[in-house]
């Protein structure tokens, strides 16, 4: 097709109005260096029928670059699967902003090793709605590190089923001041196991 025998110049060249008036079927068409070529600008004028056509080997392609340009509606056009897609080194790239975005059955299509990797910055950054909608596989995976960057607020944002997915090691590493603000159905939710991982300052 005239779309595929566009070399990277040509496709980095295309307005917005050009990149909206493009069908669903030929944005399936576009390689992927092709996807790579397009401006944030152009990844951004993909309307939400347009962004749900990419194909999740078209979402892996994006760059860095144009994802963390995406703007809150632009995000929210990702479909779970897309969103499930998305390779580490992605998801890292993602700024707070990104993340804070997205919505409680994005966060939940994010792999568990996808979690893992996000920073910080990027986890403290999820609303409690947001975290809520962390599976128990997600909590598991969650590092030291994550979970200390949560401040009580956040962390008593779990649920007791949450609560009772975190590892002996995770436990051990919860400041008082996260403990002391479960609530009684959420420290119940404690198991005799993890209850026995708690250090003395914990308790």
């Amino acid at each position: 097709t005239q779309l595929a025998a566009l070399n990277t110049t040509q496709v980095a060249g295309l307005s917005s109005s050009n990149v909206q008036a493009l069908s669903t079927t030929q944005v399936r068409a576009l390689t992927t260096t092709q996807i790579k070529s397009l401006t944030t600008t152009s990844i951004g004028a993909f309307d939400e029928t347009q962004t749900a056509a990419l194909t999740t080997t078209q979402v892996t392609a994006l760059t860095a670059t144009q994802l963390t340009s995406l703007d809150a509606d632009d995000v929210a056009e990702f479909t779970t699967t897309q969103i499930g897609a998305l390779q580490n080194t992605q998801l890292m790239a993602l700024t707070s902003t990104n993340m804070a975005n997205l919505a409680e059955t994005q966060i939940a299509a994010i792999s568990a090793v996808g979690v893992k990797v996000l920073s910080t910055t990027n986890l403290a950054a999820l609303a409690e709605t947001q975290l809520a909608a962390l599976t128990t596989t997600h909590i598991a995976s969650l590092t030291t590190s994550q979970l200390q960057a949560l401040n009580e607020t956040k962390f008593a944002a779990f649920s007791e089923t949450q609560i009772g997915a975190l590892t002996t090691s995770q436990i051990s590493s919860i400041s008082e001041t996260n403990l002391s603000a479960l609530e009684a159905t959420q420290v119940a939710a404690l198991s005799t196991t993890q209850l026995q991982r708690l250090t003395t300052a914990q308790i």
